[in-house]
């Protein structure tokens, strides 16, 4: 499927896999770390039961499923890890260009912590890009899936739900945007993304899913 998409008054980009390439660093910590908890598992199915969560959800849940006690002082580590790994990646090809040029208001919703976010888009440059609200899950009661990150991102931006889009790299997001009625587009133009990725985007109820920034501008200008 090719083409302009309906006019969107505010687009809402989730920051991790879509923005910045911060999945396929962060991702390869969290596999290891779950190895050491006696949960190996492969790429597609960490895709498919722990994208998109955040790092501490990952770990508590690998480790109630396997049975291995987690302290406090681990689970610390263990984030900072993946924290310190994802900090090093660089901004997705082509999306500074992209939201240089793109004329709709814009948003970040994130699973991130405000501090991890704020560092990330200004390390990368994005932060220049987002004069709407930039939003994490220190923001809200409950992260994604549930609806509240995009609730607030719609209310902040005076827009209605119907009148924003979203673009977003898993299926905790995508269920996220659906469930506060905003139309919701997939991205793999990651390098954690697998062959499965646009197939899974697809399922879980995106109109359309992107391979790269270039598609996400002509789509929308």
């Amino acid at each position: 499927m090719t083409g302009k998409l309906k006019k969107a008054e505010l687009i809402v980009f989730d920051c991790d896999g879509v923005l910045i390439d911060s999945e396929f660093a962060g991702q390869k910590v969290e596999k290891a770390i779950l190895g050491d908890l006696g949960y190996p598992i492969s790429d597609e199915e960490f895709e498919e039961q722990f994208m998109g969560h955040p790092t501490e959800w990952i770990i508590r849940t690998a480790a109630a499923r396997s049975g291995h006690p987690v302290s406090e002082a681990m689970l610390a580590d263990w984030t900072g890890r993946v924290r310190e790994a994802a900090h090093a990646a660089l901004a997705i090809d082509g999306m500074d260009q992209m939201l240089s040029r793109l004329s709709q208001r814009r948003a970040v919703v994130s699973n991130s912590t405000k501090a991890d976010l704020r560092d990330k888009l200004t390390r990368t440059g994005l932060h220049a890009y987002f004069g709407g609200p930039v939003l994490s899950r220190d923001d809200v009661s409950k992260p994604k899936p549930a609806p509240d990150l995009y609730i607030e991102a719609v209310r902040r931006s005076g827009v209605a739900p119907g009148e924003a889009v979203a673009i977003e790299d898993s299926t905790v997001g995508v269920a996220a945007a659906r469930a506060a009625g905003v139309e919701v587009y997939g991205f793999v133009g990651g390098r954690h993304c697998s062959r499965s990725s646009a197939g899974r985007l697809t399922d879980q109820g995106c109109v359309r899913v992107f391979s790269n920034a270039t598609e996400i501008l002509a789509a929308f200008s």
